[in-house]
């Protein structure tokens, strides 16, 4: 399994997050994020019938404020539903049905795009986001961030991301990658001599069955006598590999 393979599982399982609709909206939210102007009205008219017209209205509200489609209805909160059902002079109603053809569903989807002056996720905007992402993975950004600025860029770009799981393959590629380039940064500053005595720290001696580095790595124990003269005998050690004189320049954004 590659780099990027193992990193992408557990960037799933941390940052999927569904869209969800605030439950129980205030008066100021319905006004701020739900309001429909008189163009809105227009283009939401061109809907066959009072459910789909709803749908449409519901969606048009959802891309505006979040940048992408809901895919159920379920959930939606009926005082969104039938705040948007009074500007269209539309019946209260109790539950919103999903959409009978997904070939309508598909067509308003368009129509909305068209609308609001969004475009589909291609491969000239996938490149573009790759390159503001792998900048800002290589100055340190972790993955959880990438994943929130690319969501960020994709809707100031007004882009309609793809699935969410393309986005999070996405992330964690680039995180993986720039992992990777931030340790050969690392190595290619470190002296021949220092690799080796790293290299040596990192063999197993069978009698013990840890590495040296992994005691240079444990936490220090309760401070008895013995302990802290061992701990100093390792820190002779690091003095003579002669760890004091890395600098890291150039890397995650300290001076070169």
């Amino acid at each position: 399994m590659s780099t990027d393979e193992r990193t992408a599982v557990p960037a799933r399982r941390r940052y999927r997050a569904a869209l969800s609709l605030p439950a129980d909206p205030s008066d100021e939210e319905l006004a701020r994020d739900w309001t429909l102007s008189a163009a809105d009205k227009v283009e939401i008219q061109g809907c066959r019938g009072d459910d789909n017209r709803l749908r449409f209205a519901l969606q048009l509200c959802v891309l505006r404020l979040y940048g992408r489609f809901l895919t159920t209805y379920d959930t939606v909160p009926l005082r969104i539903v039938n705040h948007l059902g009074r500007q269209l002079a539309l019946p209260p109603v109790l539950l919103l049905d999903p959409v009978p053809w997904p070939a309508t569903d598909s067509e308003y989807q368009q129509r909305l795009r068209d609308y609001l002056g969004y475009q589909s996720f291609g491969p000239s905007i996938q490149t573009t986001l790759e390159q503001q992402l792998t900048r800002q993975a290589r100055d340190g950004m972790s993955g959880e961030q990438l994943f929130t600025q690319a969501q960020d860029l994709l809707r100031a770009w007004q882009v309609i991301p793809p699935a969410q799981s393309t986005v999070e393959r996405l992330v964690a590629s680039i995180a993986a990658r720039a992992q990777d380039t931030l340790f050969e940064d690392i190595t290619a500053q470190l002296p021949l001599t220092l690799c080796q005595t790293i290299d040596r720290l990192l063999t197993v001696p069978e009698s013990t069955h840890r590495s040296p580095l992994f005691y240079l790595k444990a936490y220090p124990p309760e401070a008895t006598p013995p302990a802290l003269l061992t701990y100093l005998e390792r820190e002779q050690l690091l003095r003579s590999m002669g760890v004091g004189a890395i600098t890291l320049r150039g890397v995650c954004g300290l001076p070169p």
